[in-house]
């Protein structure tokens, strides 16, 4: 299969980066990216992405192996439909030769992702081609039945290959708590992960966020302060109900009071108005210890069959052949 992508290769958008890794790691796909997404390839010193880059250039970059991709003449082949699926990244980031593209191709071979944190959507194209919708709430859902969710994802090569010893009770990032992002390369960051038992993580901007797949896939046991109140069409591949029978069987609902009001402020950021110091007064018994350990298992399986970029790119090629 011939796939175009088209992408802004300015900035980074962390859906639309998730999808081309994925794809980029797939057999019998032909993908070019139309403008260089340059950050994504190995020939680069990913550490000069630490301060560019939203993430500091971590999860998702200078990952791909370097390849001779023929970027030439790319209006003259969507003229000649010699690519078999057109995807935009960010249909609000990048709209690069979109006359051609939505002349010639029928909508069926035509992918936009919408990837922000908000919940609106371009009225514009979500009938240009098959739409995926990160943020894609119930009012969404009800108004526009036709468009997809779609969430993050993570390499499966940079998932542990076994178990990590466990020396701290909680990783060191608190979302929104910039002094607690203290990381400045990828292995100190995800180790943090994997020698703690838990790590915070809720809304911020948006209901998906790559962190918590990085606690995840990374043999930490995310807590998701405010997991219930997750739309059902958002993180729809995060393992909700296992996390959430988790937290109620350890004491941590309670704890945490997560099935009580939680606000957010003018920025859709959960308000953390609870003592996040709690957790170090959460005392696991034996039987508590050995039900960790059960979980956190599980969620590694569920994460390599379920997270992956390549399960994502699988999901989205299913939606449009």
């Amino acid at each position: 299969m011939k796939i175009l992508y088209i992408a802004n290769n300015t900035t980074n958008d962390f859906l639309s980066d998730a999808l081309f890794h994925g794809l980029s790691c797939m057999n019998n796909i032909e993908l070019v990216d139309a403008n260089e997404l340059w950050y994504m390839y190995d020939d680069i010193n990913k550490h000069e992405l630490t301060n560019r880059f939203h993430g500091r250039g971590f999860t998702y970059y200078a990952s791909l192996p370097k390849k001779q991709i023929d970027r030439t003449s790319i209006e003259k082949k969507i003229e000649d439909m010699y690519f078999d699926l057109i995807i935009y990244g960010n249909i609000n980031r990048c709209r690069d030769f979109e006359k051609t593209v939505f002349d010639k191709y029928p909508s069926d071979k035509i992918v936009i992702l919408d990837g922000e944190d908000s919940s609106d959507v371009n009225e514009n194209y979500i009938m240009s081609g098959v739409f995926f919708k990160r943020e894609f709430t119930n009012e969404l859902k009800s108004k526009y039945p036709f468009i997809n969710p779609i969430h993050f994802a993570y390499p499966h090569d940079k998932m542990p290959l076994g178990s990590v010893d466990k020396n701290k009770l909680v990783a060191q990032i608190i979302p929104g708590v910039m002094e607690t992002f203290t990381f400045n390369n990828e292995e100190d960051y995800f180790m943090d992960y994997r020698e703690s038992m838990f790590g915070f993580t809720w809304k911020k901007s948006g209901w998906d966020c790559l962190r918590h797949y990085e606690i995840l896939c990374n043999g930490c046991m995310p807590l998701f302060l405010d997991i219930e109140k997750c739309p059902d069409n958002i993180c729809t591949t995060i393992p909700k109900s296992i996390l959430i029978r988790y937290y109620k069987e350890s004491g941590l609902y309670d704890l945490f009071d997560m099935g009580g009001e939680i606000k957010y402020d003018d920025r859709n950021t959960m308000i953390v108005n609870r003592d996040l110091t709690l957790i170090n007064n959460f005392i696991l018994t034996e039987d508590n210890y050995g039900h960790y350990a059960d979980y956190v298992n599980t969620l590694m399986v569920y994460c390599k069959n379920n997270l992956t970029t390549i399960k994502l790119a699988e999901y989205v090629l299913s939606n449009v052949q």
